[in-house]
């Protein structure tokens, strides 16, 4: 197997396992006796979970309430770490949600007008044409925020402002 066909299926595996969570957890919130939700089938995709050797912590909640958490390895569930590029995954879910709920107008919209008091004082003129969609799609053409970048905006006092400055 090569390198590149390890990581499409280690990816894959992740992926699938995340799609089995939250399946998981639909059928929990689904399936009731006398009310109380069942958590056999979600209880059992936690511990297989454990499989997953990059895996730190799982939280699942759903209409508010936490059906299940756990921590892996040495991680705990109170204790924050860092999700890297899973916030992306994140991020769009949650401008889904914004766009349906009529708080976001859509891909298309432009950022400048959302982050007014977060642009720097002299910002790049572009900063105006980039859409919530360039920023999904990362194509804002801002520079990288990682590797040797990310020391930088991490410890700054606005992550946004840190983030758009030319």
């Amino acid at each position: 197997m090569t390198v590149f066909s390890q990581k499409i299926s280690r990816r894959y595996f992740m992926c699938g396992s995340a799609v089995t969570l939250a399946g998981a957890a639909d059928a929990m919130a689904r399936r009731t006796t006398s009310g109380t939700a069942q958590t056999a089938p979600l209880a059992e995709v936690i511990v297989e979970a454990a499989q997953l050797k990059p895996l730190e912590t799982v939280i699942v909640a759903r209409d508010g309430k936490l059906l299940v958490e756990r921590g892996y390895g040495e991680h705990s569930v109170t204790t924050p770490t860092n999700i890297k590029s899973a916030s992306k995954a994140i991020i769009s879910a949650l401008i889904g949600i914004a766009i349906d709920r009529d708080m976001l107008q859509g891909v298309d919209q432009r950022i400048a007008p959302i982050l007014r008091r977060d642009l720097p004082r002299e910002a790049d003129t572009r900063l105006e044409d980039i859409t919530i969609g360039n920023l999904l799609s990362m194509q804002a053409g801002l520079r990288r925020t990682s590797g040797p970048n990310y020391g930088r905006w991490i410890a700054s006092p606005n992550w946004v402002r840190a983030v758009l400055v030319a």
